[in-house]
């Protein structure tokens, strides 16, 4: 072997130190301020156990104050045994400690082989903890207390940073701090609040233990924190104490990455189901689900993805992370929960993204290529089958009620190009034993290119499938099945009876739908004032000029004079921000106060309100399958609107039939409201529809309708209430309520008096209805 020379490479960059120093433009990192020949960043602790860089400046100590070989900036704690933060142990002189109101502006504090008890709040520029130190932040008598790092050098801890006690403390992050740490621990009411795009890097294990929560701070918005951890563990509370479990919440930017695994843990103990009226405290994680600042939150998994608890809650609320991904897992999913009811993954988009061989529990219980595979799941106290999380048949209480999942369903599950994925049952999730093969229910299925996928005896279900001709194996009873296609209910019939525009009233049919359950959506489709261009039959040459003279909004074009017997009227159009709401109509019910009217209310006279929230139901519930109409009242229907109403299959309506547009009266020029009926019809001697001319004819339509309004074999004249019915009780909304009063005469004066329409009051904003 030939003799050969040996180079120095300290920092281990690929060029010898000798080249590093001479090429070293002044930078601290690798200058050689004590001209020993090793570049600086070598002399710091990482590399020479021996030396330091207390005020992690990237200069040893040494060369940064030469007078006693330690900067003035630093400072170290030197008691021997547990103390305070408060106690003298700074040399700082008595009754006083490290913080920036106290001390100057750039404070950096060392903690050796000592564990403090940080007793006050304290605001502090750098935090530098060594392995063998341990900084508890605790409450004192109930007092918040807490770290607030203030400078962008942030803490390095590479001891054990406790956050908790049985008070509230907080460490607050700023919006470009950065933490690093060995461990960090969040629990019993502790809790890390960041802001802005923070950092926080913990080379072991980041754990929220029970009552400790990681999330943003309030005040704060588009925070983009970075948490960055080898294993992440979200722990269940405690059932002896009622202690509520540990909880991440990511939103805004917020992103959670593992270099190994994710856990929620604990909330396992079998007698707090009782106690907790069905509950175990769970662990949770929640991403995106804040409806104020939902924002992209990212999860991104480079082990495995564990929930060992009974009761891990997990939601997953949209995908809408960078490539409509929410969670990338590069391990197994590894599933042992037994609450289906806490597991929203409906809106989820989940990357399987490992290089290796990765497992994917499925966990559901199998109800069939049925929809109720995705909307139904099992009570774990009980093993009930349940209709969701707040079915009477599982008690246990729910924590997000307008997300939360049933049965482990997922949004999307997208397997990368080349994995190896292989989908088992493992865990007995729905309490029925192994014998019972378990299912997994996706609304879409994708096979990236060239990739490997296994279905080991347990079954897939999926709506959609981009399978790149990837044809997965099938082992044992293994099965993988499109679930039939949801049905669309039948459209509204368009030959509806009283079709004419309404003030505060929409009515249809619902007789198409009478044996099968289905929810009504309404949705506002246009709300302005205006009606486009109308033509007037005019019976004077005067009569056109007249229309537009009395309406400043309104412009004339045609024949001037009238001779051809027509003119245009152009109303301008202004739109309303509330275009594009929707509803869902409610249980139809004949209201009692409705009824008041002389002989009685008809199989016509059922109406509904309006809510956020579906109502299913079979139609023929309550009223005749032959004549019986919806009339939809309610503070939302409003006059110059119009309206998409449309029948929407279960389980959550998201399958629609053709809508059929329904319109609220027009506004009459020259721009008064009021016009309740038109002329009397000869042959069927009833007003005819509102016809937008408002004369004293309206007036004897309310007051002849108010009077006779049911009388069977009555020659007078008559009106459809719902036409004539201006207005309800309860300012300030007015939701008409089939009462015809004094009230709804005064609304139709006002008419003729020249009110026109208003946008609060009567007429109020749909978006402002409760």
């Amino acid at each position: 072997m030939g003799a050969y020379e040996f180079m120095r490479d300290c920092n281990e960059n690929g060029i010898p130190d000798e080249q590093d120093l001479e090429d070293c433009a002044g930078d601290p990192w690798c200058d050689d301020c004590n001209s020993n020949d090793i570049p600086d960043e070598c002399d710091i602790y990482y590399w020479v156990p021996d030396t330091d860089d207390c005020n992690i400046n990237d200069i040893p100590d040494w060369c940064d104050d030469p007078a006693d070989s330690e900067p003035d900036t630093c400072v170290y704690g030197e008691c021997l045994t547990e103390c305070n933060w408060t106690d003298e142990i700074w040399g700082l002189g008595p009754g006083n400690y490290p913080d920036n109101q106290d001390s100057i502006d750039n404070l950096n504090i060392t903690l050796d082989d000592v564990d403090v008890t940080m007793d006050e709040e304290i605001e502090i520029n750098t935090l530098r903890m060594l392995r063998s130190a341990q900084l508890y932040v605790t409450g004192i008598e109930r007092t918040s207390v807490g770290l607030i790092v203030v400078s962008d050098g942030g803490i390095v801890i590479d001891g054990i940073l406790p956050l908790g006690s049985t008070s509230t403390t907080t460490l607050w992050v700023g919006a470009d701090d950065t933490v690093t740490s060995t461990n960090i621990i969040v629990t019993q009411g502790g809790e890390i609040l960041v802001e802005g795009d923070a950092f926080i890097d913990v080379s072991n294990q980041f754990t929220v233990g029970p009552a400790g929560s990681y999330a943003a701070s309030p005040a704060a918005s588009g925070v983009g924190a970075f948490l960055e951890a080898e294993t992440v563990e979200i722990q269940g509370g405690s059932c002896e104490d009622m202690m509520d479990g540990g909880q991440i919440t990511l939103t805004d930017k917020m992103m959670l990455t593992t270099t190994g695994d994710l856990i929620l843990s604990g909330g396992d103990e079998a007698d707090c189901f009782t106690a907790r009226g069905g509950i175990t405290p769970p662990p949770k994680l929640i991403v995106g689900c804040n409806d104020k600042r939902a924002g992209s939150p990212t999860v991104d998994v480079g082990g495995d993805m564990v929930l060992t608890s009974v009761t891990a809650s997990v939601a997953f609320c949209a995908d809408r992370g960078p490539g409509g991904i929410s969670m990338s897992l590069a391990g197994d999913f590894v599933n042992q929960s037994k609450s289906p009811h806490l597991f929203a993954g409906t809106g989820a988009k989940i990357l399987l993204s490992g290089t290796g061989s990765q497992k994917f529990e499925t966990a559901g219980v199998n109800f069939g290529p049925t929809d109720d595979g995705f909307a139904r799941g099992v009570c774990s106290d009980s093993g009930d089958v349940c209709g969701g999380a707040d079915d009477p048949a599982c008690p246990s209480p729910n924590p997000w009620p307008d997300v939360c999942g049933t049965n482990f369903r997922l949004g999307t599950l997208e397997i990368s190009a080349d994995s190896v994925v292989t989908f088992v049952d493992e865990s007995d999730n729905d309490g029925y034993g192994q014998d019972t093969l378990e299912a997994l229910y996706l609304d879409n299925l994708i096979f990236g290119v060239g990739a490997q996928v296994t279905i080991d005896n347990c079954i897939v279900y999926y709506r959609t499938l981009q399978d790149n001709d990837v044809v997965p194996t099938v082992l044992r009873s293994g099965t993988l099945r499109r679930i039939d296609a949801l049905t669309v209910p039948p459209g509204i019939p368009t030959d509806w009876q009283h079709q004419a525009h309404k003030h505060r009233y929409i009515s249809f049919d619902p007789s198409t739908n009478l044996d099968s359950e289905v929810a009504y959506k309404v949705e506002l489709v246009e709300m302005t004032r205006c009606s486009g261009d109308l033509r007037r039959t005019c019976s004077s040459d005067s009569d056109c000029p007249n229309v537009c003279d009395n309406d400043p909004d309104v412009t004339c074009t045609g024949d001037p004079a009238c001779s051809g017997g027509t003119c245009v009227v152009t109303t301008p159009c202004v739109h309303h921000p509330d275009e594009g709401l929707s509803w869902w109509v409610q249980a139809p019910q004949q209201e009692a106060l409705g009824c008041r009217l002389p002989g009685g209310c008809t199989d016509e006279d059922w109406f509904a309100r309006l809510d956020v929230t579906p109502h299913f139901q079979t139609w023929n519930d309550f009223g005749a399958a032959d004549s019986s109409l919806l009339h939809i009242s309610d503070c939302q229907v409003t006059p110059v609107a119009t309206y998409a109403v449309s029948a929407c299959g279960p389980p959550t309506g998201e399958v629609c039939s053709d809508p059929l547009m329904i319109g609220t009266i027009l506004r009459p020029p020259p721009g008064n409201y009021g016009d309740v009926v038109g002329p009397v019809d000869p042959v069927t001697t009833e007003f005819d529809p509102p016809n937008q001319i408002l004369s004293v004819g309206d007036i004897s339509g309310y007051l002849l309708t108010n009077l006779n309004y049911g009388l069977p074999g009555d020659p007078k004249p008559q009106a459809h209430w719902t036409w004539v019915d201006m207005e309800g009780q309860g300012a300030p909304f007015y939701r008409p309520q089939g009462i015809l009063n004094v009230g709804d005469l005064n609304q139709i004066l006002f008419g003729l008096m020249g009110r026109p329409y208003s946008w609060a009051g009567n007429n109020v904003d749909p978006g402002g209805c409760p």
